[in-house]
């Protein structure tokens, strides 16, 4: 089966996979694999998202954001892992509303529960994560932030893969699934 023309773009929580089932879409596919936490710093020459946000403040790093994301959208054959906050970034959030009326991208929310979200992220570094909710502690906020974002991602999501119980292997096979039945 063919691949569809539109850019795929993976939103989700931090802990979600969004990084590592773009890598391994882009493998699959033949595209190429964009991480927006990563790709944002490079416009404020800050090392990581923690970098950017404690040197320059969250204003600052959401219009780096919305630059790294309007380079990337711009380009064809990508398969695109957002920062978790990009959806909730309006400017950002139009782009990619504009993007998938366009039919430039297929954006596909990740859900996961708060509990597979902590349990992926106690193994990891925490240190390029900084807290989200004014506090000091990435795994307590997990419960508040998917409160707070479920609707904003479920909104603007074309397909949402539910994640929680699969392994990143199932995930992709589901995204490619979903993408390939809606995408352009």
């Amino acid at each position: 089966m063919s691949e569809p023309s539109s850019n795929l773009v993976l939103m989700g929580l931090r802990g979600s996979g969004k990084s590592t089932i773009a890598r391994m879409l882009a493998k699959r596919t033949a595209r190429i694999s964009v991480d927006l936490d990563f790709f944002s710093p490079q416009f404020l020459n800050a090392e990581s998202p923690a970098d950017a946000l404690t040197r320059f403040g969250e204003a600052a790093f959401r219009d780096a954001e919305l630059k790294a994301l309007e380079k990337t959208l711009a380009r064809f054959r990508i398969v695109l892992a957002l920062g978790g906050g990009t959806p909730t970034h309006a400017p950002s959030r139009e782009k990619l509303v504009a993007a998938q009326r366009e039919g430039r991208a297929y954006v596909v929310y990740l859900r996961a529960s708060a509990s597979t979200l902590r349990d992926r992220l106690i193994s990891t570094d925490l240190s390029s994560r900084p807290a989200l909710l004014g506090g000091d502690d990435p795994l307590g906020e997990i419960e508040a932030l998917l409160e707070k974002r479920d609707a904003l991602y479920l909104a603007l999501a074309d397909e949402t893969v539910e994640c929680d119980g699969l392994d990143a292997e199932q995930v992709v096979e589901r995204v490619l699934e979903v993408w390939r039945a809606g995408g352009s």
